[in-house]
């Protein structure tokens, strides 16, 4: 389903995230060492950026999952009513 696929590609973007605020957070412990506090800091911004993203991606993730639960299996329930017996403008 198409929905699955977007439930990985969020989850994927989510460890891409966790990812790089690692990396921003090893950044930082460099630049804290050769004592470049500006440096360090604005790479701990930086990997708060990249968690907040990554919790964002997760949420985004469990929202499709749980349309896709309340949707039910197959595309039941999503397609137009169709005219007929009791409708108004049925024919018969």
């Amino acid at each position: 389903m198409q929905s699955d696929n977007h439930v990985d590609r969020h989850r994927q973007a989510a460890q891409r995230h966790e990812e790089a605020a690692e990396r921003h957070d090893k950044a930082a412990r460099t630049w804290s060492k050769r004592d470049d506090r500006e440096r360090a800091e604005m790479e701990r911004r930086n990997a708060a950026i990249e968690r907040d993203a990554a919790a964002l991606e997760r949420d985004r993730a469990d929202l499709e999952e749980r349309r896709e639960r309340e949707r039910g299996t197959g595309a039941e329930g999503l397609e137009p009513p169709a005219y007929g017996f009791g409708d108004r403008r049925s024919t018969n």
